[in-house]
């Protein structure tokens, strides 16, 4: 069993054995927990190391020794004393129950997880196979997206071919499942505004307040539904389904004022007769739901004055007057304070258990309504998926009946994790937001402005109606290659071999594929030459606008099969055409099988780039420790401070920094890689033949050695004529040139040697060839050559642009770039050249096509040299910051790229294109963006406990401790072992976490305490 599954293991109840679980568990196997006089545990179960803003999930099989029935739940607690609570079950003596819950991590450290029960001061409690699993917000985002669709497929029959060739199926959604609805009061009577802004949204509502005996019966005797009716009128006029809200209100401060002074319980029954007939029979068949009884496990007004059984006996009767939807029980605090212990999930579940144990009330149809006003904080997802849990158990529908948060800067981030987790969770059916317009009055949660402009929050709203409600498609009817016998109807034709036309393009489509805007699509296709030796393959999607996107290329070759890999990032929806063209000979013929296409969502992507980053970025790590006692190994701790990560992200810096103390500060604060823009480059260090100065660059190299800012060389020659020396320029004579190039290699190279990790040594000497055409062909590889003398210890890069950035290039494409390093290396003495392959990355204004950079990476790392982004930049646009994340988190991700500098800076530096502080040295959204990465790529601090585990080193007679296995990013660290009650024990060591030592890095070490 999954205890990580939504909400089916607790439909077992209790187990008279608990199941074995897999995966990642706590503690140190079977526990027997004593719960002493304030209700907590003794014993702390897991030491538990949380990470700013991931999710943990955590699970218990518990049972009661002593009692029949109490709750049982389980408490975090942090070094601060700060306790948070993680969730609770009913739990029995003598069988297992599953406890659920966990924590949404709002600062990184240490806590404890205790658990604590509601019942007598001398319970016992067994706990079993706890159980934690840690999720970024990506995973956890994965998790959310499976339960509310279905694969569907269509099997149609022709009677011919040529029936079935172009026909498309056309779906649209007529009514979604899922609804999410908003509240509305009679303001949207009196505004024809707010009813046209609602109306074109919404087909789900409740009314706040016209529905409630209050608002109805303001007078004894004197009913007057006029508003409930009028609102009840525009709903059905525009289609728009109506909870009703509320019968009865268990709370007495809520009751119509003429009510509150009723004394004889008698009394107080007839009227409250009349009010359920009133109410259900006016509105019976034209609602979906009714809450029957508002807040009756917070307040109790009806029970104290007709009795305990007051809520059940009034279900029973709402169950008679409208037996066909269902009767809600509508509680607050159940899903959004998990503090409140009155509100409690369990609770609500046992009030609903209640109602329809009660005599004749078995076959009532329940709901739960949770209603979800939240506070503002960062909410707790795994609780929350653990109420869902229990308020879903019963099998009733859970709906969240009033969702709103209250006002601060983060409303729309959270309110997106809340609204997404209740949509996720297969019990919940509904949501209803309690939000409207600034006309409407609702202040927490206001959608739009008094012009029915969008807020930031009813952007959100929007997203999600159109993201939750199917779009409609269009998918073509694909030939197969099976026929119906007894029909006669025909089917695919399986492997394909496609003839290059003249224009070098196939006439044969390979495969339709209908996109989805937003969506990500990767294909891979094996390509062979039937008639040419060597020549570029690539892909093309064509839109039915004509429009044509690059997708991706290989090095074709004649008698054996390429991998040709790319894809599409889709900015539109609709059918496209994949076909395959090559810049060979006009008859060229290719072969093409196994065409693969694979598509994902953003979340899908992500995701996959986390895991990637897992992989290649991080180790686990586990240490063993060797004590003298037991007393030194207890309560020991291992903090672990990362010193130098090993993946950079740089920025590059021009002169400027040299005359702005701010600049610099700026720069220094955050950055330990850079390349200067002109500063070394030979038009800048000898304007004047014969005339070196160094001045520039000297300082600003000094100014990097003193801040331990590494610094990449750029560049010793540039293959473009337009960025030479002036003087160089006027140059004819190839000796002259070949004396004043090698004086130039000889001279910055040998300056410089040493100070730099890198050098560009022939910029973009792809897209340009001045030095080959005047001094022969081979000039790039023999100038690779001579640096390779000057400095062998550091890899030599060919940097190029519109590699990864412009999929349509057809001269510095990824195939070309390698080539041109095959060639450097192929050179006479070069093979042990250690190169790499700059990839500039200065991307257009538009989205980037995550498929094909991710393909062009992959052409690019296959020589094995490190592949650096070495200038990037966005052009200035709204989704300027978006994009960038997405080309630096796909870069961050991809196995050969060992590096990234930034082209950008503060304004004061002059980089309009992407500018990271304003003059007064404040960020900019991209800068916010940069900080936020650097945070993320670098360890942040972790204390984590040693265990003792019984078994000791006999040969020494010491102790043994282990830590728990914690993932590390790849870098040096500082490793300091301590132990809080005893002052002597501390000691420190070096630790390098690198892929080289394997996916699981055991270190030992021996302790003389």
């Amino acid at each position: 069993m999954d205890p990580f599954s939504y909400d089916e293991s607790l439909k077992s109840e209790c187990l008279m054995e608990p199941p074995q679980t897999t995966g990642n568990t706590g503690g140190e196997g079977y526990k027997e927990l004593k719960i002493n006089e304030n209700g907590e545990i003794r014993n702390v179960v897991e030491r538990v190391c949380l990470q700013e803003g991931n999710i943990y999930s955590i699970s218990a099989w518990v049972r009661l020794r002593n009692e029949s029935q109490s709750k049982v739940g389980m408490t975090f607690r942090g070094k601060n004393g700060k306790n948070v609570f993680g969730g609770e079950v009913k739990a029995k003596k003598g069988c297992w129950s599953l406890l659920k819950g966990g924590i949404t991590a709002d600062f990184s450290g240490p806590i404890d997880i205790f658990f604590k029960s509601d019942g007598l001061a001398g319970s016992e409690i067994s706990i079993q196979n706890v159980r934690l699993q840690r999720f970024n917000k990506s995973q956890w985002r994965l998790q959310q997206d499976q339960i509310r669709k279905n694969k569907v497929s269509f099997q149609m029959s022709f009677q011919n071919i040529n029936a079935l060739k172009g026909s498309v199926i056309s779906i649209e959604q007529i009514k979604p499942s899922f609804l999410l609805g908003c509240a509305m009061n009679y303001r949207i009577l009196e505004s024809d505004s707010y009813k046209e802004w609602f109306v074109s949204r919404f087909r789900l509502t409740s009314f706040t307040n016209e529905m409630k005996w209050y608002a109805t019966e303001a007078v004894r005797g004197q009913e007057n539904y006029k508003l409930a009716d009028s609102m009840m009128q525009l709903a059905e006029e525009n289609g728009i389904l109506v909870k009703g809200h509320t019968v009865l209100w268990d709370y007495k401060y809520w009751q119509p004022n003429w009510v509150k002074t009723i004394t004889d319980p008698e009394d107080l029954k007839n009227v409250t007769l009349n009010r359920i007939n009133s109410v259900m029979k006016r509105y019976k068949g034209r609602l979906i739901g009714w809450d029957v009884m508002n807040e009756n496990v917070h307040f109790n007004y009806f029970e104290n004055m007709l009795g305990g059984n007051a809520s059940a006996i009034v279900y029973s009767l709402a169950s008679k007057l409208d037996p066909d939807i269902p009767l809600f029980l509508n509680e607050f605090n159940t899903v959004e304070y998990a503090k409140d212990r009155v509100g409690s999930p369990v609770n609500v579940v046992k009030k609903m258990q209640e109602i329809v144990s009660f005599p004749g009330n078995s076959n009532i149809k329940g709901g739960i309504g949770a209603q979800g006003h939240f506070g503002p904080i960062q909410p707790n997802l795994a609780y929350m998926r653990s109420a869902l849990d229990t308020l879903g158990s019963l099998g009733f529908p859970v709906w969240l009946t009033e969702v709103d948060m209250a006002k601060f800067p983060d409303q729309v981030k959270y309110m997106e994790d809340i609204l997404r987790e209740a949509y996720s969770h297969p019990a919940v059916k509904g949501i209803i937001l309690y939000a409207g317009p600034e006309m409407s009055g609702f202040d927490r949660l206001t959608l739009a402005d008094k012009d029915f402009n969008n807020t930031d929050i009813g952007d959100l709203i929007d997203k999600f109606l159109q993201e939750w409600k199917q779009e409609p498609v269009e998918i073509p009817i694909q030939h197969h290659e099976y026929n119906d016998e007894a029909e006669g109807n025909t089917g695919g034709e399986g492997f394909e071999e496609f003839k290059i036309n003249e224009s070098g393009g196939i006439r044969n489509v390979v495969e339709r594929v209908d996109l989805q805007e937003g969506n990500i699509y990767s294909v891979s296709a094996w390509v062979k030459l039937r008639n040419e030796s060597q020549t570029k393959v690539g892909m093309t999607f064509r839109g039915e606008n004509g429009r044509n996107v690059f997708g991706g290329e290989v090095m074709a070759k004649k008698g054996c099969w390429s991998l040709l890999k790319g894809g599409i990032t889709a900015d539109f929806s609709g059918p496209i055409d994949i076909f395959f063209k090559s810049d060979g000979l006009a008859a060229s013929e290719i072969s093409v099988q196994n065409v693969r296409i694979q598509q994902f969502n953003k979340t899908q992507w992500r995701l996959q780039q986390d895991q990637l980053i897992e992989k290649i970025r991080k180790n686990k790590v586990r240490f063993q420790m060797r004590f003298k006692n037991k007393s030194a190994l207890k309560g020991s701790v291992i903090s672990i401070e990362q010193i130098k990560p090993s993946f950079l992200l740089g920025c590059a810096m021009n002169y400027l920094i040299l005359k702005s103390d701010s600049y610099r500060k700026w720069f220094v604060s955050r950055f330990r890689l850079t390349s200067f823009t002109n500063e070394m480059k030979w038009y800048s260090t000898e304007v004047v033949r014969g005339q070196e100065n160094y001045h520039l660059a000297d300082s600003m190299m000094k100014l990097a050695e003193e801040n331990k800012v590494l610094v990449k060389g750029h560049t010793v020659l540039w293959d473009d004529k337009t960025w030479q020396p002036s003087w160089v320029k006027t140059i004819t004579d190839p000796e002259d040139l070949r004396k004043v190039t090698l004086n130039r290699i000889n001279s910055v190279m040998k300056r410089y040697k040493g100070r730099v990790i890198g050098w560009d040594v022939m910029n973009e000497n792809v897209h340009f060839r001045y030095f080959e055409d005047m001094l022969g062909k081979n000039a790039s590889a023999i100038v690779y050559s001579l640096a390779s003398k000057l400095d062998p210890e550091v890899p030599l890069f060919v940097n190029e642009f519109n590699t990864l950035e412009y999929a349509n290039e057809v001269i510095g494409s990824p195939v070309n770039v390698k080539k041109k390093m095959e060639e450097i290396i192929s050179f006479p003495g070069n093979n042990n050249i250690k190169g790499g392959i700059g990839a500039q990355g200065h991307f257009p204004p538009n989205q980037p096509n995550l498929a094909y950079m991710r393909s062009a990476l992959d052409t690019l790392g296959s020589l094995g040299f490190p592949v650096w982004l070495t200038e990037v930049d966005v052009a200035k646009c709204p989704d300027q910051v978006k994009y960038l994340e997405d080309i630096l988190r796909e870069a961050y991700s991809h196995p050969a790229v060992k590096a990234i500098i930034l082209w950008g800076g503060p304004e004061v530096s002059g980089f309009n294109k992407l500018t990271l502080a304003n003059n007064d040295f404040k960020n900019t959204q991209a800068g916010d963006l940069i900080d936020k990465l650097i945070r993320e790529w670098k360890q942040e601090p972790v204390e984590i406990p040693i265990q003792h585990h019984e078994h000791n080193d006999e040969e020494e007679g010491r102790i043994i401790g282990f830590s728990p296995e914690i993932s590390l990013l790849h870098g040096h660290y500082r490793v300091t072992v301590t132990n809080p009650s005893m002052k002597n024990l501390s000691t420190s060591f070096s630790l390098e976490v690198t892929k080289e030592t394997g996916h699981l890095q055991e270190v030992q070490l021996v302790i003389d305490a």
